[in-house]
């Protein structure tokens, strides 16, 4: 799963001071975002659990959909694209998207900054480390950023 995140301006230091270190690096873009992508088939709470945080740390999130036509979907992506919309109501700097094609294009086409991805265990990360590498290779101004699951929500159960 991925997401576009754009950083919120928090009022305590800590978070202000490295939220300002990175717009400095970011200077043409006065909102930048964060990005998830994913395939979303089904929603899961590991998912909702990202998001969620996610939506903390960002002015905007982009919760995007893969569109990949060599895959056996269960659900469509207009219909993934509808459930999201419906469990991410709580989160109002939260959006629903699609794309088709390589993610780092999708995000530097939103403007994002950042990828956020998810990781439940080690077998996650060594995937996600090349594919954060080799995204980094591409457009090395946007950065990857690895969440980990939460303790009450390490699974793949669908949330339907």
């Amino acid at each position: 799963m991925s997401v576009i995140w754009v950083p919120k301006n928090l009022s305590y230091a800590s978070r202000s001071t490295a939220f300002d270190t990175i717009r400095s690096t970011c200077p043409n873009q006065s909102q930048p975002g964060s990005n998830l992508p994913g395939s979303f088939d089904p929603i899961t709470n590991g998912h909702l659990d990202l998001i969620e945080r996610g939506s903390k740390l960002a002015e905007r999130l982009v919760v995007a959909i893969l569109r990949n036509a060599n895959k056996q979907a269960l659900f469509s992506a207009e219909e993934r694209m509808e459930m999201l919309r419906e469990v991410v109501t709580p989160y109002p700097n939260v959006e629903i998207d699609s794309f088709n094609g390589l993610l780092v294009d999708y995000a530097a086409e939103k403007r994002a900054t950042y990828i956020l991805r998810g990781i439940r265990a080690i077998s996650d990360y060594e995937y996600e480390l090349q594919m954060a590498l080799m995204n980094r290779r591409l457009r090395p101004e946007i950065e990857t950023v690895f969440m980990m699951s939460g303790e009450a929500i390490h699974s793949s159960v669908p949330c339907w």
